[in-house]
């Protein structure tokens, strides 16, 4: 071995023929194998296997040996066999500066990267599960078809089936199939024709299919999500609704509390109300199926978040502002921009007065269930946290006076007095409204009785 090992580091330095390099790699598995004498010689395979791979200004150009992978199946010992194809794919990530596409590149690929992927177990860490998580996404990201966006398609399929036991992988895929979504779409400049329309529902079909293999529910909420977006770009209603209403089941699965990266425990609140601001902020363009009632995926939200039983006070009181704005955005006449080739709820309904009678009826609602809340919470005001969320909620509520034909008097009420409970004045409020505007001689009545009843000097 230390001869075979002298003489590929001279046809590597002096030579380079690939000629060459077959006949001692051939060489060694001949001398190896027939007495597992391969078994008694991993340090000198793994030196042999280093001076190829440092050899090559390309490692694919290895793949093109017909016994580099006999020779890589000298390392049958598992976590010789591992590092080995670490090795290989490290050297991949350094050297390589294009995309690859080869068929003979890929599959070798491929297979080492499966090895990676199936020595994953219980036992394995975190860390070594980013790890090879990060070299097998490197040679996903690095296959380009162009503009063979099918061949790419068939790609990911492949993928999927090897890597099927790695969220980071299966994440990393939904966001690649989506964004050749959003390619197919700018390239037909937003008008599909009946190719590319079945290609993008393709595109689609293949996110519904793969996020529920994934594990942690916030990965399948945001991917659920992302993919509804894209199904709305492409003009695919029916999957964009599926998709939505599929990431309502999750809401009532997610935890308490996450562990961090540092081993702390977080509370999911947070997290779970942005997600829903960023759903409902995409939920407004989408258009009601005819065959529901009006904002049927909003009743399903509102149900979903009944379903969610950790909210703190601060929690509960944040998400019912948010489900307030949407409903104050759905009531306009007009949104401040459209999806092509879709006509959302402004467009559809035109301000229909049964359709806006659903939205007040809903209004009503949100606002006594957020009145009920605040009455049912004692001191709420002296957290600075609540006094934060009660100026949005000040805010909004103002904002309602000029878009809903509901009179949300009794909850500015409620707020404002919360408010003055806060600052012994009326400042939150006063910030959001000009004095001298006629949403300020609306609201000045219910102003002044709050301090008159609090026994305060009149505005």
């Amino acid at each position: 071995m230390e001869c075979a090992v002298v003489w590929l580091q001279f046809i590597c330095i002096e030579k380079n023929s690939t000629k060459d390099l077959d006949v001692i790699l051939d060489d060694i598995i001949k001398h190896l194998l027939p007495a597992r004498t391969f078994e008694a010689c991993y340090p000198s395979l793994d030196k042999i296997l280093s001076i190829l791979l440092s050899s090559q200004d390309d490692v694919t150009e290895l793949f093109s040996l017909s016994k580099f992978l006999p020779f890589l199946d000298l390392f049958q010992k598992e976590s010789v066999k591992v590092e080995a194809c670490k090795s290989i794919l490290s050297a991949f990530r350094s050297t390589n500066e294009g995309s690859t596409r080869s068929p003979i590149a890929v599959s070798s690929f491929i297979y080492i990267c499966k090895t990676l992927h199936n020595s994953v177990n219980a036992l394995t860490n975190e860390d070594q599960k980013r790890d090879i998580s990060e070299l097998i996404n490197y040679f996903i990201s690095s296959v380009s078809y162009d503009r063979d966006f099918e061949e790419q398609l068939g790609f990911y399929v492949e993928c999927r089936d090897a890597f099927s036991n790695l969220d980071s992988i299966l994440f990393y895929l939904v966001q690649s199939v989506c964004c050749l979504a959003v390619q197919t779409l700018n390239i037909t400049k937003g008008n599909h024709n009946k190719k590319s329309g079945s290609f993008v529902r393709g595109c689609v079909a293949y996110c519904y299919i793969t996020i529920p293999s994934i594990l942690c529910c916030f990965t399948r909420l945001d991917l659920y999500l992302l993919a509804g977006q894209v199904a709305l770009l492409n003009s695919s209603l029916v999957q964009c609704d599926s998709l939505y209403k599929e990431a309502l089941t999750l809401v009532g699965e997610v935890p308490p509390s996450l562990t961090g990266t540092d081993g702390r425990h977080y509370s999911t609140e947070r997290r779970l109300i942005d997600w829903v601001s960023r759903y409902l902020s995409s939920l407004v363009y989408v258009p009601d199926n005819p065959a529901q009632q009006p904002l049927h995926i909003f009743r399903e939200l509102c149900t979903a978040i009944e379903s969610y039983k950790h909210w703190s006070s601060n929690g509960n009181l944040r998400v019912r502002g948010v489900l307030l704005s949407y409903l104050l955005s759905v009531g306009q006449p007009a949104f401040s921009f459209n999806i092509q080739n879709v006509d959302s709820n402004d467009k559809l309904y035109g301000q229909n007065k049964k359709y806006l009678a659903q939205v007040d009826e809903l209004l009503e609602t949100v606002l006594e269930n957020i009145i009920s809340y605040l009455d049912a919470i004692d001191r709420l005001a002296q957290e600075s946290e609540n006094v934060d969320e009660l100026t949005r909620m000040a805010y909004l509520v103002v904002q309602g006076l000029d878009i809903t034909q509901t009179n949300p008097n009794k909850l500015l009420t409620k707020v404002a007095s919360l408010c003055y409970q806060a600052n012994n004045n009326f400042s939150i409020i006063e910030n959001h409204v000009v004095k001298s505007s006629v949403r300020w001689s609306m609201m000045l009545p219910a102003l002044q009785k709050i301090q008159r009843e609090m026994r305060t000097a009149p505005l």
